[in-house]
């Protein structure tokens, strides 16, 4: 059943709005109330982050003479959601407070959730539901590569981006994902590896019982697989063509690896010899 409440005389089938960067003025009250509670809750993290910050802020007395209303303005909004994220790792935060905030998060309209970032609470950006879904099951993936893929989604979708280790950390997902079921014979194989394997022997397909002709679900999976490899500009250093990750390359290369990584961990890449003997 959908909870979602839809205005009086609206589509009752509306497009989903898009979602919104920033703190927003209608979510500021919450996001407010969820510093200020923080702040009463354990005040010294305000010490522990102005140091981290290395700045001179005086937040003590801002969260004591600034309304909750106005705590997002006077902060700003980048500041704010630093804070928050800040907040959610080390600020101890009642669980039922970090709970309400994913709540106005979401149906306020944020490109922000609370997530995981590196292990530890934290936002990062909100992606369509049927990508975090499959995102979510990928991350539970056995072998390292759940954890690794993990960490890359954080690096790359956080509040502090990092695309170059989000990449990295892309890389090393999908090698963990790939190398036990792909390259089983040498464990220290890398993607570079897997993708000679697969351009040798053409033994691994996606297992679609119907391919027509010119279509080859083997060929889709070897091209995945060399894009992510091929769009790390960075793996190396002191090459002409180097050229650090951009945050665009890092999503791009996280967004692919989350469905290449559930396909081979949910077993889907399979070897031809196998498919083609069940087939009628």
């Amino acid at each position: 059943m959908d909870d979602s409440w839809v205005p009086i005389g609206a589509n009752p089938l509306p497009k989903s709005p898009p979602l919104v960067p920033g703190v927003p003025e209608w979510l500021r009250p919450e996001v407010g109330q969820f510093l200020a509670r923080s702040a009463r809750r354990r005040p010294h993290w305000l010490v522990e982050y102005r140091l981290t910050r290395r700045n001179t802020v005086d937040y003590d007395e801002l969260f004591e003479h600034v309304d909750t209303v106005d705590i997002v303005k006077a902060l700003g909004e980048d500041e704010s959601l630093n804070l928050v994220d800040f907040v959610l790792r080390f600020g101890d935060p009642q669980r039922q407070h970090v709970e309400e905030l994913a709540h106005w998060l979401q149906i306020g309209g944020s490109m922000w959730r609370v997530g995981q970032r590196f292990g530890h609470p934290g936002l990062e950006q909100r992606v369509p539901t049927s990508l975090q879904n499959i995102a979510d099951a990928a991350m539970d993936a056995p072998g390292g590569a759940g954890d690794l893929l993990a960490d890359a989604w954080a690096a790359a979708f956080g509040v502090q981006p990092d695309p170059e280790v989000a990449y990295m950390k892309t890389v090393k997902a999908v090698e963990a994902a790939a190398v036990p079921l792909i390259y089983s014979d040498y464990k220290l194989a890398t993607l570079g590896k897997v993708i000679k394997r697969l351009e040798d022997r053409k033994e691994w397909t996606l297992g679609f019982r119907l391919e027509g002709a010119g279509v080859d679900s083997g060929e889709m999976l070897l091209a995945m697989m060399r894009t992510i490899w091929r769009g790390h500009a960075d793996r190396h250093g002191g090459q002409a063509d180097y050229q650090p990750s951009s945050q665009s390359d890092a999503e791009s290369a996280v967004l692919l690896a989350t469905v290449l990584i559930q396909l081979i961990t949910s077993g889907k890449v399979i070897q031809r010899d196998s498919r083609d003997s069940d087939r009628p």
